[in-house]
Formats: C-alpha cells, structure tokens, sequence
C-alpha cells in the first residue's frame, strides 16, 4: 500500500511522506524538524527507523530548511 502525505506545502515550506508500508522517504525538508515529526506522531508514523532518506527537488530555503538536521541528527541520506 503506498502512502502520500502532504506535511507542508507553501512558500513558507514543503515537506511531504511517500510510504510503501514499510519504509517512506520524505520528499524535501523545508519545514522545522519539530513540525515533521509533530505531523507524523499525528499520523501514527515517526520519523525514526521508518524513513529512510529525504529526497530533495531543488536547493530553495523552503524545500531545504531541514534537510542538515535531518542528515546529522537522523543520519538520513540526503538525495
């Protein structure tokens, strides 16, 4: 089963979920760390041990804002 989350979508942000059940990968990281895993815990879901990577579509601040916390404090790849 695949999951699509839209987190934050916006000038302010992006940050969206992409699931196939078992692993998921966010699609950028333009929104506070703390705001993701807020999102997610809402969902049920973490980002620990479940997300695999974040893959990044282009290097503007609202879709990067994130992106090094997640890499040093998650030790997420970053695509």
């Amino acid at each position: 089963m695949i999951k699509f989350m839209s987190i934050a979508s916006g000038s302010s942000g992006n940050c969206y979920y992409l699931s196939n059940g078992n692993q998921a990968l966010l699609i950028d990281a333009g929104i506070p760390l703390r705001s993701i895993s807020k999102a997610l815990k809402d969902q049920l879901l973490s980002l620990e041990g479940h997300v695999m990577g974040v893959l990044v579509t282009h290097d503007h601040a609202d879709h990067i804002r994130t992106v090094g916390s997640l890499g040093d404090k998650l030790n997420l790849p970053v695509f």
